[in-house]
């Protein structure tokens, strides 16, 4: 019997059988699939999580602008999906960058536009301009309105009277709302487009108050009742902070100012009313600070620091290494909920359940979008993507998540980085295993290098080819030529474009690049 796994249709793999009989070969074959938890029958694990609120009970909700799916908004328990919010995803309606709960209501960060101008009418702003607001569902069922007086949606395939206009602007301009916190009486809503914190009462979900606040981001309430607030890094210092509010007049407020390098991508509470801060900048952890007096006091932390890109194996992933840690959470016990979403134009959610010492309890990952995979030729049981490697194997899902292949910290210049990889294949060249990533168009074809005993599971920047000059912005590919196709190729090993590394093509560009079986 011969047995041997074929990728096919970019994310399914085929387990194929050969049994030799009297009337020929039979062919075995199971279907399985890589790069999520779920099948895809009843849900999938959604992409690119940009945050997540847990109750005491242990609910965790999700969020994230877009999800090819719908499944911006999800509701897990114990590991387990069991729910997901609908009507967050088309008729000018998506999702959002905040998601927060009290005992009664599920408040969802959601952007609305008019796609173009083609919906009128009032559950949608007015030609050219977008809003960014919050849906209010029921928690006892999430895909339910929860309406109110003045609440917006009438027309179209819209939820009836539950969305919260709280800015607008126009088209193309962030409107978005970047963090929520709630309670039984109000309801807090960072805005930065108003450089605002925004207060209404939960239930009638009228206007309250306003705080100002410097580029405002995700929130939480302490056991107190307070609220905390993460700002973004001002013009002078350049670093970010957290704030209690309100901040009282004349009075010094309770503010942690981070480190330069220190990116806090979400905040909670635990059972001490200590403050838990995810670290999506180079240590990828969870920090935990306490109040002592008028300052803030780092007392521990959560996590391997460096996160995936870690020692021993930098890129080999596991329990509490993190990649871009976007959203932190605790239910009454003390479980502790991460959610990550490191990766490159897409596909990469990770949501984690640990116990309070520290034992992973559950895990489920959507790590995949648009991504065409393929199987090193030498093993086929390793099958690489645009930025990650997975192995096929006995085990329930039939594949395992193995390794990370993009080190941001030591190769800032990986044109994975800055453009749109969706397509991996894997070639063995002079005994050497190379990764090519190319995008849906093929305008450029990266190459990749592996030396997994300086760089573990990274797959290092060594050659790029490209169609014509790639006009990305200040910044990209910082050594190609004005005009025309061109190749570099990484002459002093370093994984960076150096001068001299390029050559073009008299300033003509190509029609296309041929990509060899």
């Amino acid at each position: 019997m011969r047995r041997r796994w074929m990728c096919v249709a970019g994310a399914a793999a085929v387990v194929v059988s050969t049994h030799a009989g009297a009337q020929g070969s039979k062919l075995d074959y199971r279907v399985s699939w890589t790069g999520n938890s779920l099948s895809g029958r009843s849900g999938s694990v959604l992409q690119d999580v940009a945050d997540i609120y847990v109750t005491p009970q242990g609910d965790l909700f999700t969020n994230v602008f877009w999800d090819e799916a719908g499944g911006n908004v999800q509701q897990w328990r114990a590991g387990k999906l069991i729910g997901t919010a609908s009507h967050t995803h088309g008729w000018g309606y998506e999702g959002g960058a905040a998601v927060a709960a009290n005992s009664k209501y599920l408040f969802i960060a959601q952007q609305a536009d008019n796609e173009g101008g083609g919906l009128k009418g009032s559950s949608w702003p007015a030609k050219g301009l977008t809003w960014g607001g919050v849906s209010r569902r029921t928690r006892a069922d999430i895909t339910r309105p929860a309406p109110f007086t003045g609440g917006v949606g009438k027309e179209g395939d819209v939820l009836q009277g539950a969305f919260l206009v709280v800015a607008e602007g126009a088209q193309g301009k962030p409107v978005g709302i970047s963090g929520l916190a709630a309670d039984d009486r109000r309801l807090y809503v960072s805005s930065p487009l108003e450089q605002a914190i925004r207060i209404y009462d939960a239930e009638t979900m009228t206007p309250v108050a306003s705080w100002p606040a410097r580029s405002p981001g995700k929130l939480a309430l302490d056991r107190g009742g307070r609220l905390w607030a993460i700002l973004g890094p001002g013009p002078a210092s350049r670093v970010w902070s957290v704030v209690q509010y309100p901040v009282e007049e004349g009075k010094t407020p309770l503010r942690l100012d981070f480190p330069r390098g220190v990116e806090p991508g979400a905040l909670c509470f635990d059972l001490q009313n200590r403050l838990l801060v995810a670290d999506r900048g180079a240590d990828n952890q969870v920090k935990i600070y306490s109040a002592s007096g008028s300052a803030m006091r780092l007392v521990g932390t959560f996590g391997v620091k460096g996160g995936i890109f870690s020692g021993p194996v930098p890129g080999k992933f596991g329990d509490k290494r993190f990649n871009r840690p976007t959203g932190i959470g605790l239910d009454g016990p003390g479980n502790v909920y991460v959610a990550s979403s490191g990766s490159v134009a897409g596909g990469s959610t990770v949501l984690e359940c640990y116990s309070p010492g520290g034992a992973l309890l559950w895990r489920s990952m959507g790590l995949q979008f648009v991504d065409l995979p393929d199987a090193d030729p030498t093993n086929v049981n390793d099958v690489y993507l645009k930025d990650k490697r997975f192995t096929l194997d006995a085990s329930p899902q039939g594949w395992t998540y193995r390794g990370y292949t993009l080190n941001p910290y030591r190769y800032p210049e990986d044109p994975r980085l800055t453009t749109a990889p969706a397509i991996a294949f894997v070639r063995n060249v002079a005994g050497h295993k190379l990764l090519f990533t190319t995008d849906m168009t093929a305008d450029y074809l990266s190459v990749f290098r592996f030396s997994p005993a300086t760089d573990g599971e990274t797959a290092i920047p060594c050659a790029l080819f490209a169609k014509r000059h790639q006009d990305r912005g200040t910044g990209f590919l910082r050594m190609q030529p004005e005009k025309g196709e061109w190749i570099w190729t990484d002459r002093n090993g370093d994984g960076k474009f150096d001068a001299g590394e390029t050559e073009s093509n008299g300033a003509r560009d190509s029609e296309g690049i041929m990509i060899p079986d």
